[in-house]
């Protein structure tokens, strides 16, 4: 039964500990939940407004700026948006650093579109082009790829393109953060659910100390036991001094010194004389 005891402190040290680590686990959920609900709808806040400031650019609307020069052809854009990023990256990107900013290279769709140099595993950076104030991701590319195939740096205008699916995608994950939060602010103000089974526990363990005690509590005969054992080596004391004055009174001593009734020793026999050392021979 020992195996099987918890004291009370313990039992109630473990439910507390329960509490606060499901509390916790709840109360981080929560606060991560609402971080991401406030990213998101700040983000889908900048998509809404750039869906209303695009421009169309598909087909015959293509309308491309780059530097001081306008073209309506993609394949045109893309050489001079090559040719841009030739001149503007003489120095490379410098030592230690990721990346190097290029800036503005040009305007599409009603948006500015910067180019940034980023280190890559291989030994040729990626030229990356980002819709300036638009949370979308940039469209990447290799440098090499770049002077091979110039038009591949057209894909910004499908990233402009995409802006209404963006915000559908972003109005979606607002409120799965939004349902996390509440869940998760709904189970910090219910009760510990373990909390009948704690008490049980904490009730049963509380019994089987009381029970643990008495079992290891003396009966009650066995103080008067205890004391008769004490109190036996004094009796034969005292027993033994009687037999000792009965003693010295039946058999009183002799002249000699030595009590009347003990046997008297044998006299010493003597020794015969030995022969090698009789010098009158």
């Amino acid at each position: 039964m020992q195996g099987d005891l918890l004291e009370p402190a313990t039992v109630d040290r473990i439910g507390r500990h329960d509490v606060v680590w499901c509390s916790g686990v709840l109360a981080r959920t929560s606060t991560s939940a609402e971080a991401r609900f406030n990213r998101t709808a700040q983000e889908l806040a900048l998509v809404q407004a750039a869906i209303v400031q695009r421009v169309d650019t598909r087909g015959d609307a293509f309308r491309m700026t780059i530097g001081d020069r306008r073209t309506i052809e993609r394949p045109e854009a893309g050489r001079l948006i090559a040719q841009w990023i030739a001149t503007h990256d003489r120095g490379g990107i410098p030592y230690g650093r990721p990346q190097h900013p290029l800036g503005e290279v040009s305007e599409l769709g009603g948006f500015a579109i910067d180019a940034t140099l980023r280190r890559a595993l291989s030994a040729t950076p990626n030229v990356e082009l980002t819709l300036r104030g638009v949370p979308t991701q940039p469209a990447v590319l290799g440098l090499d790829v770049v002077r091979q195939d110039p038009s591949s740096l057209c894909a910004s205008s499908r990233r402009i393109q995409d802006l209404p699916a963006l915000a559908e995608r972003g109005d979606a994950a607002g409120g799965v953060a939004a349902e996390e939060a509440a869940r998760a602010q709904h189970g910090l103000a219910q009760p510990f659910k373990h909390a009948d089974a704690l008490k049980a526990a904490t009730v049963r363990s509380s019994e089987i100390a009381i029970e643990m005690q008495h079992r290891q509590q003396p009966p009650p005969g066995a103080d008067a036991g205890a004391d008769r054992a004490d109190a036996a080596p004094e009796a034969k004391s005292a027993e033994a001094s009687e037999l000792q004055r009965l003693s010295r009174a039946n058999f009183p001593t002799a002249p000699g010194g030595r009590p009347t009734g003990t046997a008297t020793p044998a006299p010493a026999r003597p020794r015969p004389p030995q022969r090698g050392n009789d010098v009158s021979r």
